[in-house]
């Protein structure tokens, strides 16, 4: 048995002796999907029932969906809605409603969980905020500032570090009009970090400094070294809010670096007995079990830690 990259980034079993150079396009059943992030941490999904995916076919036919496990799942087990707003979002999935306030919680959801991924595959050195002053640019003009901001990064790419990676996202302002931005950024090169003078303690006691970016001169800087990689990646995407979306409807709402890594994916059928979760829990930090109401089908959440 080997692993061939098919499509997608996701990988599954092939048996030896078979050309995995002239696969026909096929659908493959699954009831293991993996995801590897920076690290070696990992997070495995398991469904009761298998679940099915197209290999190799550059145009998808557009079908109406009766049901579809594995995005309810994702609804279901979102930290960031409460329980009330995941079967709203659920009735609206399978109705397939169109309506303005579904879509921009579903453009949230896709939002949170492409930057979630991004944020999970890489090391990050620093987290940073970036405020706008008024002064200097039109903090309420979302073109123009972004704009601004895609300037000045390819700036830094090509005067300062090559191999710079950045994930930055903007976060709307209490008055509903003004932007600034946050973001993680490591492999700075020759950017200068200078020190504020100002620190803070953490939750757990320690002192986190905190630095100014003397390149950044479109208002105040603030970088803080990353000391626990999972927890800032989880707490950046606390920054898209439906109002954000709304805002920002049909327009960019994060930037990343074209080096950032992006999760591999893997499925395949495994037997998942007595023994077989035995095994994953003897591994795991976190379990779940989402019991998908209606459709006879339970997804088990598992994440396995790496090294942070």
């Amino acid at each position: 048995m080997y692993k061939k990259y098919l499509t997608s980034g996701t990988y599954i079993n092939i048996p030896s002796g078979i050309d995995k150079d002239k696969i026909a396009p096929c659908r493959i059943r699954y009831n293991q999907k993996i995801y590897e992030y920076y690290g070696g941490a990992k997070q495995v999904r398991l469904y009761s029932k298998p679940l099915e995916k197209t290999l190799l076919e550059r145009k998808k036919k557009k079908k109406k969906r009766k049901r579809d496990f594995e995005e309810e799942a994702n609804i279901r087990d979102c930290p960031f809605m409460t329980e009330e707003e995941k079967e709203e979002e659920i009735e609206k999935l399978y109705k397939n409603t169109i309506d303005k306030e579904g879509s921009i919680k579903r453009s949230k959801s896709r939002t949170i969980n492409s930057i979630y991924s991004i944020a999970r595959s890489n090391k990050w050195d620093y987290f940073f905020t970036l405020t706008l002053d008024p002064q200097k640019i039109d903090r309420t003009n979302y073109d123009e500032i972004t704009k601004e901001l895609k300037k000045w990064l390819n700036n830094l790419k090509h005067n300062y570090s090559r191999d710079l990676k950045y994930l930055i996202i903007p976060e709307l302002h209490k008055d509903g009009k003004s932007f600034h931005f946050h973001g993680l950024m490591s492999e700075i090169g020759d950017l200068t970090l200078q020190d504020s003078g100002k620190s803070y303690k953490n939750k757990v006691g320690d002192v986190v400094k905190i630095y100014n970016l003397k390149e950044y001169k479109l208002g105040f800087s603030n970088f803080q070294k990353v000391s626990k990689q999972e927890r800032v990646t989880k707490y950046i995407t606390k920054y898209i809010s439906k109002e954000l979306c709304a805002v920002t409807e049909g327009k960019k709402r994060y930037w990343a670096s074209k080096n950032v890594n992006r999760p591999k994916v893997s499925v395949d059928m495994v037997n998942i007995d007595d023994e077989y979760m035995k095994m994953i829990i003897d591994c795991a930090s976190y379990i779940k079990s989402v019991d998908l109401e209606g459709t006879k089908q339970i997804v088990t959440y598992v994440e396995i830690p790496g090294d942070d």
